[in-house]
């Protein structure tokens, strides 16, 4: 995702395309790893694979809206998306996620920073 955030325009849609093809890697570990328990995170033992992917991929939104491009989507990645959707339903990571808009904020400066010193 640092490419992502560090550039703009093309090299961002290149970027893009990068982090999508790692996500379809991700899928298929996903797939062969955890095959017992692929769609849901019960809640009552949260495995390996729910702290990779949480910490991996639960501020997708926040990319999402500050870098304008779609980071994490249902149909191109329905494992990781099903996995990500069912832990933020969970109180104990809701409790745990810093405030949406903080993230946002610090994404935006790091932005902003990143994009000033690559001109």
């Amino acid at each position: 995702m640092g490419k992502v955030i560090m550039s703009d325009e093309e090299a961002q849609e290149k970027a893009v395309e990068e982090v999508q093809e790692k996500m379809k890697v991700s899928e298929e570990g996903i797939k062969e790893f955890s095959a017992e328990d692929i769609r849901t995170s019960d809640g009552k033992k949260l495995g390996f694979m729910d702290v990779l992917v949480g910490t991996t991929f639960s501020t997708y939104k926040v990319y999402e809206g500050v870098l304008g491009v779609k980071v994490l989507e249902p149909k191109k990645n329905p494992l990781i998306y099903t996995r990500v959707t069912n832990l933020h339903e969970l109180p104990v990571v809701q409790e745990l996620l810093p405030p949406h808009d903080k993230l946002v904020a610090i994404l935006q400066g790091i932005r902003q920073n990143a994009l000033k010193s690559s001109n």
